[in-house]
């Protein structure tokens, strides 16, 4: 399906791949926010806090903003909430990763990203955008009518 295409059901959108890859983005750099206010928690307590809130509501914005440009429907803002699994799910491992590093002589602290992260992130945020498009057309986004 082209951008301003139909899938033949009459909806349009940009397709189920572009959603894919700009969430999975949008997922890899909601990570590396997410990492840097796990790292504004143990620096500044409470104002830290607030760094992971706010990277939650953008990450659900830029979720919400890309489900409505793929799938060319309104109804699937909802997948902007998959934010409220993808930040805590980083923030996990992330501490986990932090944890089990132990006492670091690196100059950053041990605090530097691992791309572990980026791929959670990615990943988390991309399935769901991949089984909407699944479950709107009940067949899998490669199969072309020819």
């Amino acid at each position: 399906m082209t951008r301003g295409g139909t899938d033949g059901s009459g909806r349009t959108g940009t397709g189920p791949w572009p959603h894919v890859l700009l969430a999975a983005a949008v997922g890899a750099v909601a990570a590396q926010f997410t990492h840097g206010g796990a790292v504004a928690v143990l620096l500044t307590g409470l104002p830290g806090l607030v760094v992971l809130v706010m990277v939650t509501v953008v990450t659900g914005g830029a979720l919400a903003v890309c489900a409505v440009l793929g799938t060319g429907a309104r109804k699937f803002a909802w997948l902007g909430t998959t934010a409220l699994l993808v930040v805590p799910a980083v923030l996990v491992v992330d501490a986990v990763l932090f944890m089990r590093a132990g006492p670091s002589d690196s100059p950053d602290g041990g605090f530097s990203p691992s791309p572990l992260l980026w791929v959670i992130g990615a990943v988390l945020a991309a399935v769901p955008a991949l089984l909407v498009h699944v479950s709107r057309t009940g067949r899998a986004p490669d199969v072309r009518d020819d």
